[in-house]
């Protein structure tokens, strides 16, 4: 991400550690259900919507080509958000 080259670097800083704070993460999963990332979130049964299913599973996992094949997208998407470009 390019946040140092936007108008202003240190908002950009100041929303990614929201974004990526416990709290931030909290926040999120309250707005829109996305489920948290932050390690002292990880595997809590109340933030997953049936708990008893998916315990003792294996985890699924998107392989990397498939997630760096997204890239030029959302790089795209973000260079519109925050440049304007």
């Amino acid at each position: 991400m390019r946040h140092q080259t936007g108008p202003n670097p240190n908002a950009a800083r100041l929303l990614l550690t929201y974004w990526t704070s416990r709290e931030g993460q909290l926040n999120q999963f309250k707005a829109d259900g996305t489920l948290p990332v932050h390690p002292d979130l990880l595997g809590k049964p109340k933030f997953v919507s049936w708990p008893d299913e998916l315990a003792g599973r294996e985890l699924a996992v998107v392989p990397i080509d498939k997630r760096l094949g997204a890239l030029p997208a959302t790089r795209k998407f973000w260079k519109q958000q925050w440049l304007g470009q």
